[in-house]
């Protein structure tokens, strides 16, 4: 009698190949999975040939230009997609009972921002965090987290993504500044409408330069806000903000810039405030969040990272005013639960949270409400809307490059 033990799952070996696939499925190419799977691409194509041939059907169709499932794929990637889903949870969970959290995390930030504020952070968040390594990506375009494999974004926007977790980092105020020299040279605008014959520098967007300003409204003299829109022109369009606040600071007109680009020159007196009383409508985003595409369980290594954010940005750039907080840090609408999550009685969407230690949670957002990604009362409730992982990847392949994700 043959003594070898026999496995129980012949299948088995197939398993890397399997989740070789999933990734190509969840970052929509070859090059991409290889990174992330930190293997060559001539390895991972070896791993789906081999896969094909072991389950006798094609699982991919490739051209020289993109990589799609086909239904033999879909259905192979959806029906295991949440067996592997679950294994990383497991791992992750295992890993958090580590004393101190460790591993990689992979992050992207828009430049100005991650120049000025969140690459400075890092220092003393390596130093307070020796088992923790970061990779910060520095780009202003529209990066899909988990096609790219990013752990984190930090972002400056309105309204966060439904289908991502995030956090709120602090309030950010959009600010129509010139330098002094400039307002001397110009004179200075009393309205919007004067913007019109002055030197403006917009963002450089498609279709001509439109600012729109919104004025609240006055106790006993009207009951609704007053608006203004105005088309603008300049010498300079550019899409960096750092590149128009050098302009503003050279004296070549008058820009709408984020507070966290400006702040600095604005406290030091090199830039001035114009129309202070009128809010600037539709342009940047009016808070800062850290962003993760949704999961049931986030690594304690990007909890912390949140949280030294956080800590770090809390009281805002506004070099006007400074941000309220809760007491004590806390949202009064919302109460804690022993998932670490912040509902309120009834189901719905929870807001984000950042764990101030391992067992204690604190409210990212302020005495805002946070909407995120369709998780209700239970982590493990997790539902993926379209169609699962396959359908995902499909529907990612469609949209234009130039979208961003």
């Amino acid at each position: 009698m043959n003594n070898e033990r026999m496995s129980t799952t012949p299948n088995a070996p197939l398993w890397p190949h399997v989740h070789a696939l999933g990734t190509i499925a969840q970052s929509g190419s070859f090059t991409l999975a290889a990174q992330r799977l930190g293997l060559s691409k001539a390895a991972v194509s070896q791993r789906i040939a081999e896969l094909e041939r072991a389950v006798g059907v094609p699982l991919l169709q490739r051209t020289t230009r993109s990589v799609r499932l086909t239904e033999a794929g879909k259905q192979l990637v959806d029906e295991t997609a949440a067996s592997f889903a679950q294994i990383e949870q497991s791992l992750l969970g295992v890993r958090d009972l580590a004393s101190q959290p460790q591993g990689l995390v992979r992050m992207t930030a828009p430049v100005a921002l991650g120049r000025q504020h969140v690459g400075p952070q890092l220092e003393s968040f390596l130093r307070a965090w020796p088992g923790i390594r970061v990779e910060l990506d520095l780009s202003d375009r529209l990066v899909n987290l988990a096609h790219e494999g990013f752990d984190l974004a930090v972002r400056h926007t309105s309204a966060p993504p439904d289908s991502h977790v995030a956090w709120k980092l602090c309030a950010s105020r959009t600010l129509l500044l010139a330098s002094p020299a400039y307002l001397r040279r110009r004179g200075t605008p009393r309205h919007p409408d004067e913007l019109a014959g002055h030197d403006c520098l917009p963002y450089l967007r498609s279709g001509p330069a439109l600012w729109a300003f919104e004025q609240a409204a006055t106790r006993g003299r009207r009951s609704e806000p007053e608006r203004a829109r105005v088309t603008v022109t300049g010498l300079l369009r550019a899409n960096n903000s750092e590149v128009l606040r050098d302009a503003v600071l050279a004296g070549l007109g008058l820009a709408l810039l984020p507070d966290f680009s400006a702040a600095a020159a604005v406290k030091a007196g090199r830039l001035r405030e114009v129309l202070p009383d009128w809010r600037p409508v539709g342009f940047f985003g009016d808070a800062i969040y850290a962003l993760r595409p949704f999961s049931a369980q986030v690594p304690r290594a990007v909890r912390s990272l949140v949280e030294h954010l956080r800590a770090a940005l809390e009281p805002g750039f506004d070099p006007g005013k400074k941000q309220p907080t809760g007491e004590g840090g806390l949202a009064s609408p919302w109460e804690r639960t022993s998932l670490g999550l912040l509902e309120r009685a009834a189901p719905r969407r929870v807001i984000a949270v950042a764990p101030a230690r391992a067992s204690l949670f604190r409210v990212t957002a302020g005495e805002e409400t946070v909407g995120v990604g369709a998780l209700h009362t239970h982590p493990h409730n997790v539902g993926v809307r379209g169609g699962g992982p396959a359908a995902a990847f499909n529907r990612t392949r469609a949209r234009s490059p130039a979208a961003g994700g």
